[in-house]
C-alpha cells in the first residue's frame, strides 16, 4: 500500500485538514474509515478482501463496513461542530 494509491492519499490530506482547521472529532472518524478502507485495499473502500481460501463475506465483513460507516458520520459531525463554532 503505498501513498500513491488515490484513497490512501486521501486519508493523508483528510488528516492534515481537519488538524488545520481543529475538527478534532473527525480524526478519530478518519482513523475508523483508514480502518475499513486498509482492511478492503483496492481501487474502492467496499470491495470484499483478498482470502486466502476463497471464503464468503462474514459477520467480520459486515463488522468493518459499520466500523467505515460510523467513521465516515463521525467525519462529517466533527465538521459540522468546527462550522457551528466558527459561525458563532
Amino acid at each position: 500500500m503505498s501513498l500513491d494509491h488515490h484513497s490512501q492519499g486521501m486519508l493523508l490530506v483528510l488528516a492534515v485538514f481537519f488538524v488545520v482547521i481543529r475538527a478534532w472529532w473527525s480524526l478519530p472518524g478518519l482513523v475508523l474509515y483508514g480502518i475499513m478502507h486498509f482492511q478492503y485495499g483496492g481501487f474502492g473502500s467496499f470491495q470484499k478482501p483478498p482470502r486466502n481460501d476463497n471464503h464468503p463475506a462474514t459477520v467480520v465483513d459486515l463488522f468493518y463496513v459499520a466500523i467505515g460507516i460510523v467513521g465516515l458520520v463521525l467525519m462529517v459531525i466533527g465538521l459540522g461542530m468546527t462550522i457551528i463554532e466558527a459561525t458563532k
